[in-house]
């Protein structure tokens, strides 16, 4: 069975514990959040002609944003498994491979 840490056996210390590591991911997106909808109301001075346009534009920069994260997100699994086990050449790997993919 593994080992946990003693502060962590409580759910109710899981949770607070869970939470402030999420805390980095919600800020982003609450962040974004609020970037789409400030352009939005800049651009709703435009007319509906150009609220029209913002929509999908905003949907296209979320998803190319979303494959930029997906590939860090990868290649921090990879990476954290690699620098759990010590071992520098598959460490080296997931670099060179996360390199590759962001071009």
């Amino acid at each position: 069975m593994p080992q946990t840490l003693p502060h962590i056996r409580d759910p109710q210390n899981q949770t607070l514990v869970l939470l402030r590591l999420a805390l980095p991911m919600i800020g982003m997106m609450v962040s974004r959040l609020l970037m789409t909808f400030i352009d939005f109301a800049m651009v709703s001075v435009l007319g509906t002609e150009a609220q029209a346009a913002i929509s999908p534009a905003t949907i296209f920069v979320f998803v190319v944003g979303c494959v930029g994260m997906g590939i860090a997100y990868a290649v921090q699994t990879f990476v954290s498994q690699a620098d759990g086990r010590r071992g520098r050449r598959p460490l080296r790997a997931s670099a060179k491979h996360a390199k590759w993919e962001r071009h």
